[in-house]
């Protein structure tokens, strides 16, 4: 019931280009996994902070891809990007804002 109520809150613009179409269709990301993931988000938000920090030290476990990290940028401000791009993912929107954001923090390669 909770979903049928938050599809109201959705937004998948109409303008993105075919590619994020085609990828969402590939995933099979429907408006109604987007409204399960904003009614899950207060769990998320509640526990990002242990979520990037397990992903972080997972990858610093890779010492290639720690010296890659430490070359080109920090890990405190990865970890911040990281949590600003998987909160926003729980917001249910998928727009032009949304793309440039991932397109600016290289999280999404246009």
């Amino acid at each position: 019931m909770l979903v049928f109520q938050e599809l109201k809150n959705i937004v998948i613009s109409n303008s993105l280009n075919r590619s994020i179409y085609t990828q969402m269709d590939m995933i099979q990301l429907t408006k109604n996994d987007l409204a399960t993931l904003r009614i899950m988000k207060p769990i998320l938000v509640k526990n990002i902070e242990s979520i990037v920090a397990k992903f972080y030290e997972n990858l610093e476990k890779e010492n290639s891809l720690g010296e890659i990290i430490n070359k080109n940028s920090s890990i405190n401000s990865l970890r911040t990007a990281l949590k600003s791009h998987i909160t926003e993912m729980f917001d249910g929107h998928i727009d032009e804002g949304f793309m440039k954001k991932r397109y600016k923090n290289r999280f999404y390669p246009c």
